[in-house]
């Protein structure tokens, strides 16, 4: 870019951005003096008096006003290139509801099958529970804590009394 038509651009904006700001509420306006030049306050402080041909001509002062407080407008313009974001907004949480408790669930099974017998015609299964050997068949009760419900020639069915659930530890087939 030519430097020429790099400052035409540079003083184009630079009065564009000044013409932008002017809102129509000017810090300094004219104000017009009396007719007499002692009023005027260059001749109070001791400045040279004019002429008197120039003492009767108006002379034309600018008075400063305070600063107003910003308006909307300007707070529009510190806004004019703060981020935007044209996504949809967030959907709202939703309504926080009480999930009823989960029922409680009866603790996995702490039984291993060890083997399988057949006694005078009842079904026998050998459960080994830590270093415990037990011997059980339909109906008996374990600890206070387990009915053997039925014995199967697969499976074998417990129910948790506390809970009343039932469960199932299934029964290798053996060679």
């Amino acid at each position: 870019m030519k430097p020429r038509l790099a400052l035409l651009l540079a003083t184009a904006l630079g009065i564009g951005v000044l013409y932008a700001s002017d809102d129509g509420d000017p810090v300094a306006e004219p104000v017009r003096t009396s007719e007499h030049a002692d009023n005027a306050p260059m001749a109070r402080h001791g400045a040279p008096k004019a002429s008197a041909a120039a003492s009767t001509a108006p002379t034309e002062l600018l008075a400063v006003r305070a600063r107003q407080v910003p308006d909307e407008r300007d707070e529009a313009r510190a806004r004019l290139f703060a981020a935007t974001s044209f996504a949809p907004p967030p959907p709202p949480p939703p309504a926080h509801v009480q999930a009823a408790p989960a029922a409680p669930v009866a603790p996995p099974l702490p039984f291993v099958v060890v083997g399988r017998q057949n006694l005078a015609g009842n079904d026998e299964v050998l459960l080994a529970q830590g270093d415990r050997l037990l011997g059980v068949r339909a109906g008996t009760v374990i600890d206070g804590r387990y009915r053997v419900e039925s014995v199967d020639a697969r499976m074998l069915t417990l129910v948790y009394l506390p809970l009343n659930q039932t469960q199932q530890l299934a029964i290798r087939a053996s060679n």
